[in-house]
């Protein structure tokens, strides 16, 4: 409740800065650099790190990935995942050179 001349309005305060860049930003409207540069190191690090350390939960415990995977994401997020981990996986079985940048050329696109 404002009070006139006892107490502040809310044009008197300023909200404290964030810390850190909100995704519906980064996702819609990345209107300046730090937004880009932030939405490229989310992308790298689900790329290179996310997916790979996923890859790698499966192959160890499939069973607890599984469970952990069931508890946190939705079942379109599930296939997902796993989709993606089924493609680390079988690059990692091939072992071929051209494999690999087939896929890497999938990311790209």
């Amino acid at each position: 409740m404002v009070i006139p001349h006892e107490t502040q309005c809310y044009g008197d305060s300023q909200d404290p800065p964030e810390e850190a860049i909100p995704m519906c930003t980064l996702r819609n409207f990345p209107s300046q650099i730090e937004h880009c540069i932030e939405w490229g190191r989310d992308l790298f690090n689900k790329l290179f790190v996310d997916r790979p350390n996923d890859a790698a939960g499966y192959i160890d415990k499939p069973q607890a990935f599984l469970g952990q995977l069931k508890q946190n994401t939705t079942i379109s997020g599930m296939r997902e995942a796993m989709e993606e981990i089924k493609k680390l996986v079988d690059l990692k079985k091939s072992a071929d050179f051209s494999k690999c940048v087939e896929v890497a050329r999938e990311y790209f696109d």
